[in-house]
């Protein structure tokens, strides 16, 4: 098959497990990642954002070089294609250009964008794997092995990738799907890409159940990572583990305090601890709301809010967009898929 056939199949065809989401076929502006971000699977293989984990549109593999990916035919076409208006399919489901976040990331661009010679934004997934079960497709661990050639990115690997694009990265998304510190090597990655562009900001998302040692907490507030997420939806252990299946919020909620603990005891500002709170039917009465808004303060750390508009059946009622939160809650939002 020629690159022109694949750019057609990958690109403007419907694909299987395509996204629920709907939008604007001809939205104001461009989506910014094309420019600006390129998500990197625990496999090598690559993709323009971070909306899919079952690779429905691939741009490529960084086994040939992260700057030949970038400036390859097939993202090319895709800024083309966004440039004359003409959205590719994938791109018609996706929510990412339309969320508000507190990253603050411009992700419709108004402007023709320039295009640098790497991506200022890497999204790298060390790991697909996952020790907790949440009941979305996306997270489906089945399915992500079949999606996959390998779960784990190696640390020599992370290396290569880093030594070619680290020093013109700005940004280092260290997730996507499965629990980044799961992989073994997780802590000596954010560290070697720290030591290779002090200057590059870090962040990662995780559920906590990996930091449940004392060294482990010493270990992530060592290795210079700048901002680390805690996704723990809910306030109670019983709505909690409905979504986190296997979770102990517990653990998670110990873990933050401990972090948080030791980067004050040492006076350093980084990490910041955020405690990020998806918004499902099954956690979002005023009295949860408000026992997390105590616990957090407890804690020392800051408390966003997430409004999602999946899987089906699990997102608030309530809270369907921003427009619905109560304005401490608007104030302090995550992100929110519908505005």
């Amino acid at each position: 098959m020629n690159w022109r056939s694949f750019v057609k199949r990958s690109v403007y065809y419907p694909v299987r497990n395509s996204l629920p989401f709907r939008r604007p076929e001809r939205p104001e502006g461009v989506c910014m990642w094309p420019w600006r971000g390129l998500v990197i699977y625990c496999d090598l293989d690559t993709t323009c954002n971070c909306g899919t984990s079952l690779k429905q549109l691939l741009t490529g593999n960084v086994r040939s070089g992260v700057r030949r990916v970038w400036q390859g035919k097939l993202y090319q076409e895709i800024r083309r294609g966004w440039l004359a208006g003409r959205i590719p399919y994938f791109c018609r489901g996706c929510p990412v250009p339309f969320m508000k976040t507190l990253n603050g990331y411009p992700y419709l661009l108004r402007e023709r964008p320039e295009l640098p010679d790497y991506p200022p934004l890497l999204q790298i997934e060390p790991t697909a794997a996952c020790n907790l079960r949440c009941p979305q497709k996306a997270c489906d661990q089945k399915l992500i092995r079949n999606h996959r050639r390998k779960m784990f990115m190696s640390l020599d690997e992370f290396r290569d990738l880093i030594d070619e694009a680290g020093a013109h990265t700005e940004t280092i998304n260290f997730f996507n799907f499965g629990e980044p510190f799961l992989q073994k090597d997780a802590i000596s990655m954010v560290a070697y890409a720290k030591k290779v562009n002090p200057r590059t900001f870090i962040l990662s998302d995780t559920n906590g159940h990996f930091f449940r040692s004392r060294d482990k907490q010493e270990a992530i507030v060592e290795s210079g990572i700048d901002r680390l997420v805690f996704s723990v939806d809910g306030a109670l252990q019983s709505s909690y583990e409905k979504y986190r299946v296997g979770g102990n919020i517990e653990v998670a909620l110990e873990a933050m305090r401990g972090i948080v603990d030791i980067r004050n005891r040492r006076g350093l500002m980084k990490p910041e601890v955020i405690w990020k709170y998806i918004l499902f039917s099954t956690n979002d009465s005023d009295e949860e709301i408000t026992k997390a808004e105590e616990m957090a303060r407890e804690i020392g750390v800051p408390l966003r809010w997430h409004i999602t508009t999946f899987p089906k059946g699990w997102p608030s009622v309530r809270f369907q967009k921003v427009a619905d939160l109560p304005v401490r809650m608007r104030e302090n939002l995550f992100c929110a898929e519908l505005a």
